[in-house]
């Protein structure tokens, strides 16, 4: 999550200036008047020191192989597979005021607009990582090149499921539907299904349900009932607290879809957050107009890597 308790690099300030600067302070210290950012709890967040970031996905081994007593062992070497390179992006917003009216004004409106500067910063996060969310079918694609949820992830370098022999496998369901206790089925048994690069079980399982605000109350009403939501049945509802896959809802107001919804275990992400640079903040005046300019700069991005650990579809 975006730091609330870091001081804020407001360069140097005049003395006037910082009647619209202590803003800065109020908002970073002491309260953020809106919801807090939710993109830290589905995006593992990291620190760079570089324009670019570079990953590289490892293979490891295979079974062991049985042998005879005396017998030759059998060798293998760690494999590379894909690659994947993010670059660093360069956000910036600011304001400028007349020195006349920042004096007649003190701290009415012109301070709520103080600070709401860094509040531009921590909603342009929550906007990006939403939006990179949200093409996880199509252009927020994994280190094989396709979207982190598809129906035909290959495994890496000539890899097979053990158990199977399948050369891929799936993190969509093979029809998209309407989020319902059935769906949520279906996307659970795609995530115990995964397996790792070297094609054995993964053990992951799902254990957060990440909508939209549109199905927050569908989620909520399927998995907190005693019983099976929508149905007339006596069956036990295995969402619910007591059920045999308890999950917990994360509502994302940014999430640009209202169908979408998807599955993940916490414990393995496939996003990534990393930044370059948190947001600063710094002022200047332009003596000879009379202007005041106060402005912010960040540089991060969103990345996602290996496709294992959601299961989602974009809905019905």
């Amino acid at each position: 999550m975006i730091s609330l308790t870091k001081p804020v690099n407001l360069g140097a300030i005049p003395e006037g200036g910082r009647l619209l600067s202590q803003g800065f302070h109020t908002l970073f210290y002491d309260e953020l008047r809106e919801a807090q950012p939710q993109f830290s709890k589905i995006y593992s967040v990291k620190d760079s020191i570089k324009r670019e970031e570079t990953s590289l996905e490892y293979v490891g081994l295979t079974l062991a192989q049985e042998a005879v007593i005396g017998g030759p062992s059998e060798f293998e070497s760690p494999l590379d597979g894909g690659t994947k390179t993010v670059k660093m992006l360069l956000y910036k917003r600011g304001f400028q005021v007349a020195e006349e009216d920042e004096e007649d004004d003190l701290y009415g409106p012109l301070g709520e607009i103080g600070r709401d500067l860094p509040k531009c910063f921590t909603r342009r996060v929550e906007s990006v990582c939403a939006g990179h969310f949200a093409n996880q079918f199509s252009t927020t694609t994994g280190f094989d090149g396709l979207p982190i949820v598809s129906t035909a992830h290959p495994f890496p370098a000539g890899r097979r499921n053990v158990t199977t022999g399948a050369t891929t496998w799936s993190n969509r369901p093979a029809v998209d539907s309407a989020l319902s206790p059935e769906t949520l089925g279906s996307l659970q048994t795609l995530l115990r299904q995964t397996r790792t690069r070297e094609g054995m079980p993964a053990g992951l399982r799902g254990n957060v349900l990440v909508v939209p605000v549109e199905l927050e109350k569908r989620a909520w009403e399927t998995i907190s009932s005693m019983y099976k939501a929508f149905t007339d049945t006596n069956e036990k509802n295995i969402w619910g607290s007591g059920g045999l896959w308890p999950l917990k809802v994360l509502s994302w107001e940014w999430i640009p879809s209202a169908k979408m919804y998807a599955l993940i275990d916490d414990g393995y992400s496939p996003f990534e957050w990393y930044w370059r640079r948190r947001p600063q903040f710094r002022s200047q005046t332009d003596i000879n107009n009379g202007i005041k300019q106060f402005f912010g700069r960040m540089r991060g991005a969103a990345n996602a890597n290996d496709p294992r650990g959601i299961a989602a579809t974009p809905g019905a």
